[in-house]
């Protein structure tokens, strides 16, 4: 889906990219343009949907966004841990289901009341801590942050 309004947006390099608009002094595009090539890749590149895309809008055309079995599934397959073992672990303990959690609050796959009901706990506040905690994890931990990755990529392999 193309994004008409980008290269007209004035606090967008991207118009500047394209050849649009002249570029401000201060841009330096060589880098871009000698990994990217001609302009007609970088607009497919920035246009294109993208798996690691927050927004489940921007790339749904292309599949379903994934949903909590599938992300479970994915959990399951990098980390060998059974779906059904998430529930009622408590997140302080279980590193999958921190991993589920964060990762369906990203990708926004349940809201948290149903997330919590799913998962057994006490709330959708209890949820919603526990994905900050995980999302604070992500940048402190690189083991957890490898971790997710590999869930990120079995979800997305397994959806193609």
């Amino acid at each position: 889906m193309p994004l008409p309004a980008l290269p007209a947006y004035r606090w967008s390099s991207y118009g500047a990219y394209l050849g649009r608009r002249d570029a401000p002094d201060w841009l330096h595009r060589d880098m871009v343009e000698a990994l990217m090539g001609d302009t007609d890749r970088q607009r497919t590149f920035v246009e294109r949907p993208h798996p690691a895309d927050k927004d489940p809008a921007r790339w749904s055309a292309l599949r379903p966004p994934p949903d909590l079995p599938d992300i479970e599934r994915a959990v399951h397959q990098v980390t060998r841990v059974d779906p059904g073992s998430l529930i009622g672990l408590g997140v302080q303990r279980a590193e999958p289901l921190a991993l589920a959690l964060v990762i369906a609050v990203e990708l926004r796959a349940a809201p948290a009341e149903r997330l919590a009901q799913r998962y057994g706990l006490r709330s959708a506040g209890a949820v919603r801590s526990a994905a900050r905690r995980a999302r604070v994890r992500l940048c402190d931990d690189a083991d957890f942050a490898a971790l997710r990755s590999r869930v990120i990529s079995a979800l997305f392999d397994a959806a193609a």
